[in-house]
């Protein structure tokens, strides 16, 4: 029988054990009858044949326990057992098992949380019927590496030639707002897109029909078909929605149907509207940016697609694809849907593997808290030392009791898999709650919460990469001394394991990362409290309300920009109204000096004659609107913002920092060259404002450089509403208003400036909690550790605390003596952690706006004293078990 044959054979009699026991009966049976019915036929008795058979044939049971070797898998026989017995140490042992999951379940949910963020970025499985044959279709140029842009004429005269897509459609954005009669207007998420995108994701609507191809024709009725959330917040369920009639913009729409819950193709659409397609003399290259997609015939590949689209693009070359220039050239690039929207490079190898490198630093995690815990399951491993001794004098292998160990730790590890799988959901929907809050849309409709079978056996995997760790090496090391000198000393009460060298070090490192990742925590919430509650008082920013601002090409900008500002301001409680490039404390821009050095602070970051600020080009009233007050100088007129002279006003951080204290009116600065030799023109600093952030300022790029920016020259603003009590209520009034100028501009993300801020900070407070959970982890561990050295040595000397305690010795003697070396590796831990806390906190307090380097080096030391003072506690319970052994139990020990 070949090794194949018989390796299926015994995967087939280990799961019909009933059968083969069967078989094997009656091939012992038989057997037995043959050798009777020989010795009968040689003159014997029935009787007399049937002993000399089973004589002859030897023991029944030993012959059937060489079957049963041979016919399983032998190193499988006692896992069953071994199994129940790593159950009842967890259950013996609920100190070391809370610790171990805890420690174990953060490394392995953490590293299964990155692995579903990823699929779900990079290989989601789409709601969509033949959801692993959508693609996205992107035209590439391959010299410039970026994607070129392809109109609504290119996709018309591809969609009748294409023979190896169904489906083939394509979706452009629709920035436009939703108007009911009521006046009320909503921000929809809104795609203009072709019905093929219907039939693609095969949805029946919810009520009325979705869009259709006779939608699409030139002149056809504007219609609309809306999302079930937005039917339910918006029309509050409507029954009678169709027929409705609503504007999307300036242009009024009919509704025609509702989609249900969970349909929101593109992407996280919840409005459609006809991607109508071109008239005749559309010429290519013409039209709405678009974005196409499909999915690929039965049978066809993506190479096929990119073939037939190539041929297609080289027959639109109207010079031919042979004379076309490398560097005009461009290509088809095919891939699946989502990645087609997430990444910009079709050679995207890289950007893959830096985010699956990413999880290296959860499998660095998992063997740091797996080296812990091993710390502690072999100072628990020490007080079996003679039952593993005793199994071994018995013929037990090294092996077996290894794998004894194995088994109990993968008990411990696959528990805390479970344990790591429930925070990895939980941290999944905190990842969620946190784009959504801080993009102000929903997640796409392919993200899902819940974790696939792929991520559930990767948490598996890292179980039993854990239980490697946490099981073998103790059990190793537990199984490494010689035989008699084991039993020698376990005969004498004594002990032969010890913590070597490589356990001291693993104490010393996980008593070093807990400081440092206390600093860590430390400096991250320092810097976070600063950032949040360390801000100029002249900027309040709860009574500004800001919205990105962008008006039609077509309008006359000024002058819809001023019937805007006369609006608000006639809105009741509205102090003033302004615009900027940027919100106050964001962009960044190079400039050089013509005149003045620029300070010692400014010249140590200073790169050919070239510094960087912040910078911004304001509107009118904009200090006004905002609340900085006048320092020096003076502010912009209106006909300087108007003609967008080359005038400047910088805050006071820009004169301390860059000039060094000098007086800045009458100063030059303008942007350097970059790719031309033709730098901006100079700007006359003609003022000095109050500094204004939302952040402690305490480098040279966080200087402030302001510029007249008239509205006409810039593609977009941020609207600024000053109002006299809370901005928040002003949302609506806001939008209503300026809609009410020109339906078509779009008016986004309207909200007040502390709200802003806050959705700023939402990261910051994520990876905040995140940094909490690890320094917490450490600090168990660390703790744990610790209690477990002391707990080790004591049961290592327990004889001779006693005979020194019958001796007469002082209990501070004999903590000194005895524990002395556990103090002095916790000692050296502490030390090792203290000057990169010190450089971490010093550094991130300094950033921060904070109290400078000397005030870090105090924080460390606090840490270090708070991790020493943890220690000592950790201690006290086998200091107090140390101190009331008794002599005569200690001799009786064995």
């Amino acid at each position: 029988m070949s090794r194949l044959r018989r390796f299926a054979s015994r995967i087939f009699l280990s799961l019909r054990t009933s059968r083969a026991e069967s078989e094997l009966s009656r091939e012992i049976s038989a057997h037995l009858q043959l050798l009777e019915d020989q010795f009968v036929a040689k003159g014997m008795s029935r009787e007399d044949a049937r002993y000399a058979a089973k004589r002859a044939f030897g023991g029944v049971e030993q012959a059937k326990e060489l079957q049963r070797d041979e016919r399983s898998f032998r190193w499988l026989a006692g896992w069953p057992m071994d199994l129940k017995l790593g159950m009842r140490m967890l259950v013996k042992t609920p100190g070391l098992t809370i610790v171990a999951v805890i420690a174990l379940a953060v490394a392995i949910g953490g590293g299964a949380a990155h692995v579903e963020f990823v699929k779900d970025l990079f290989h989601p499985d789409l709601p969509i019927p033949g959801g692993d044959r959508v693609v996205g279709i992107q035209i590439w140029k391959p010299v410039a590496r970026e994607a070129e842009s392809r109109a609504l004429a290119d996709f018309a005269t591809w969609r009748g030639r294409i023979t190896t897509v169904e489906h083939f459609g394509a979706a452009a954005w629709l920035e436009a707002h939703l108007i009911t009669g009521d006046g009320r207007t909503e921000r929809a998420r809104g795609r203009r897109m072709t019905a093929s995108g219907f039939h693609l994701v095969a949805t029946p609507p919810l009520i009325g029909r979705t869009l259709v191809e006779d939608d699409e024709r030139p002149g056809a009725a504007p219609v609309a078909v809306i999302g079930q959330d937005l039917w339910q917040a918006r029309f509050q369920s409507d029954p009678n929605i169709v027929g409705r009639t609503v504007h999307i913009g300036s242009v009024a729409h009919t509704i025609v149907g509702v989609m249900p819950a969970g349909f929101a193709f593109p992407s996280d659409t919840n409005l459609w509207t006809p991607l109508t397609m071109p008239a005749a003399n559309l010429k290519r290259g013409e039209g709405p940016v678009i974005r196409m997609f499909g999915r690929l015939k039965e049978g066809t590949s993506s190479d096929q697609v990119e073939a037939e689209l190539n041929a297609l693009l080289a027959a639109a070359d109207p010079t031919g694809s042979a004379q076309a220039s490398a560097a005009t050239a461009v290509s088809a690039d095919i891939r699946p849907y989502v990645d087609s929207l997430f990444m910009t490079d079709p050679d995207n190898a890289a950007q893959r593997m830096v985010l699956y490198a990413a999880n290296l630093l959860f499998l660095l995690l998992l063997a740091l808290c797996g080296a812990n815990v091993a710390t502690l399951v072999f100072a628990r491993t020490a007080t079996r030392e003679s039952e593993i001794t005793v199994r071994t004098a018995l013929g037990a292998s090294r092996g077996r009791i290894s794998a004894q160990l194995f088994a109990e730790a993968l008990v411990l590890s696959v528990i805390a898999a479970a344990v790591g799988l429930a925070i990895a959901k939980r941290a999944s929907g905190w990842v969620t709650q946190l784009i959504e809050q801080a993009e102000g849309e929903p997640r796409p409709f392919w993200w899902n919460d819940s974790l696939s079978a792929e991520t559930i056996l990767y948490a598996l995997g890292l179980a039993v990469f854990a239980a490697l760790i946490v099981g073998v090496t103790p059990a190793l090391k537990a199984t490494g001394k010689q035989l008699q000198g084991r039993l020698r000393e376990a005969g004498a009460g004594g002990s032969t394991m010890t913590f070597g060298r490589l356990w001291t070090g693993i104490i010393i490192v996980q008593t070093a990362v807990t400081v440092i990742c206390l600093a860590l925590a430390a400096s991250l919430g320092w810097t976070a409290y600063r950032g949040l509650h360390d801000y100029d008082v002249t900027f309040p920013r709860e009574q500004i309300l800001t919205a990105g601002l962008v008006l039609p090409e077509s309008a006359d900008k000024p002058r819809a920009y001023r019937e805007i500002a006369r609006r608000l301001k006639s809105e009741p409680g509205v102090v003033n109204v302004s615009y900027a490039s940027q919100p106050p404390g964001a962009g960044f821009e190079q400039f050089e000096l013509e005149f003045a050095e620029p300070a010692a602070a400014a010249s140590a970051v200073l790169e050919d004659d070239v510094l960087w600020t912040r910078s911004a080009r304001v509107g009118p009233n904009y200090f006004e609107t905002v609340g900085i007050p006048l320092v020096a100088g003076r502010l912009f007129t209106e006909s300087e913002i108007q003609d967008s002279r080359p005038v400047a006003v910088v805050d006071e951080t820009f004169v301390r920092l860059i000039l060094g204290g000098r007086n800045a009116v009458g100063l030059m600065v303008r942007e350097p060259s970059e790719e031309t030799d033709k730098p901006g023109p100079w700007h006359e600093i003609v003022g000095v404002v109050k500094d204004v952030t939302i952040m402690p300022r305490k480098k040279t790029d966080d200087a402030m450089l302001y510029r007249p920016g008239a509205i006409d020259t810039q593609p977009s603003v941020d609207l600024l509403v000053r109002t006299a009590g809370s901005a928040a209520p002003m949302s609506q009034r806001l939008t209503v208003a300026a809609l009410s100028v020109d339906p078509d501009m779009r008016l986004m993300d309207a909200q007040s400036m502390d709200r802003l801020a806050e959705q700023d900070a939402l990261a910051v407070r994520f990876f905040l909690k995140v940094f909490a959970v690890v320094a917490a982890v450490a600090l168990l561990l660390s703790t744990a550790g610790i209690y477990a050295l002391i707990s080790f040595t004591l049961s290592r000397r327990t004889r001779e605390i006693g005979i020194r305690v019958a001796l007469g010795a002082e209990p501070r003697r004999i903590i000194r003596t005895v524990f002395s070396r556990a103090f002095i590796q916790i000692g050296i831990g502490v030390l090792a952690g203290a000057l990169p806390a010190a450089v971490i906190v010093g550094r991130g307090v300094e950033d921060a706006g904070g109290i400078g380097t000397a005030a870090g080096a105090g924080v460390a030391l606090g840490l270090c004293a708070f991790v020493l003072l943890v220690a000592m506690v950790s201690c006290i319970p086998p200091v107090r078990r140390a101190l009331r052994i008794q002599p005569t139990d200690a001799l009786r020990t064995t």
